[in-house]
């Protein structure tokens, strides 16, 4: 990594056996690019982020990529997501900027008041505008979709890394430092949930069940949490995999990324786990997400690849 009540945890996730995912890896053009988050967007394609190129990318299902350049320089984009207004709006790690590009590649940043931020974690929030999280700056903000930001300040040394709507009308969000979940009205008021003892919260979805899921790096598990406070871990093969990503597949089960071990996972929502390696090693999988042709695509940040898993 760069930077209430709690269900039994010492379970191990249930195994079933099933057709071995297919598993492409596509070559992003420029390099070193490092991408990093992933997305579909309203064009059908998906959209992802090269951190250390300083460009958003496109892939469209077929497998062709165009890259465009964010015109602030090392930038370092960082999430993407698809946002309420037909675009998709971007975190920049290194500017204190927020970047909109439009699905024929026209790009704008607009600047949040903190300096020195870490913008990380972004999402659509149930309000219509674009929430986010600092790294550094220790806050939750919201931009609309003309630009106007408001900040909200968490506990003293907290920060947060994604966050995402829930089913209750707030925004959750991953606190891996120091280890918490958040969760934050769309008016600002901000409440914490301990996790179990040694979590480290990564990325953060609603799940088909209508419950949060998170990965959680610090003992290897995909974690659930209701909004009424009860944790119920699935522990991976593996405690020291990092499990990274996570999304919905088009099957209704949780997939993820597992940073350290080169896998990806499917896992459901009652706890039957599979993993699966991909062709290479180093790949520093981060962001998964569902395409727009049922098929999953990770980020490999290691390889300047994208992995195309085909279930």
């Amino acid at each position: 990594m760069r930077h209430p009540s709690v269900a039994p945890a010492g379970k191990s996730a249930q195994r079933m056996l099933r057709r071995t995912p297919t598993i492409n890896e596509l070559s992003v053009p420029t390099g070193p690019a490092s991408p990093t988050s992933i997305v579909t967007g309203p064009d059908g394609n998906l959209w992802f982020t090269e951190f250390y190129s300083n460009k958003i990318g496109r892939l469209t299902p077929a497998g062709v990529f165009t890259e465009y350049t964010v015109p602030t320089s090392d930038s370092y984009p960082a999430v993407i997501t698809a946002g309420p207004d037909g675009n998709l709006w971007f975190t920049e790690d290194n500017t204190d900027q927020i970047g909109k590009i439009t699905t024929s590649g026209t790009i704008s940043e607009y600047s949040i008041p903190t300096s020195g931020a870490a913008l990380w974690g972004i999402t659509t929030g149930p309000d219509g505008n674009l929430w986010f999280v600092e790294e550094n700056g220790g806050k939750v903000g919201k931009i609309t979709t003309t630009g106007t930001v408001t900040e909200y300040a968490l506990p003293t040394d907290h920060f947060a890394l994604y966050i995402t709507p829930g089913p209750d009308g707030a925004l959750w969000f991953a606190e891996p430092s120091p280890g918490l979940i958040g969760r934050i009205t769309t008016s600002g008021t901000i409440s914490e949930i301990t996790p179990p003892t040694g979590s480290v919260p990564l990325d953060i979805i609603t799940g088909p069940d209508g419950n949060l899921w998170f990965t959680d790096c610090g003992v290897g598990s995909v974690t659930s949490l209701t909004t009424g406070g009860t944790f119920t871990q699935n522990p991976l093969s593996d405690v020291n995999s990092c499990p990274w990503g996570i999304t919905t597949g088009s099957d209704g089960n949780l997939w993820f990324s597992e940073q350290v071990d080169d896998a990806v996972g499917s896992l459901t929502t009652t706890g039957t786990l599979n993993e699966y390696p991909l062709p290479s090693t180093g790949a520093n999988l981060l962001e998964i997400t569902n395409g727009p042709d049922d098929k999953l695509y990770a980020a490999e940040g290691g390889l300047d690849q994208i992995a195309q898993i085909t279930p």
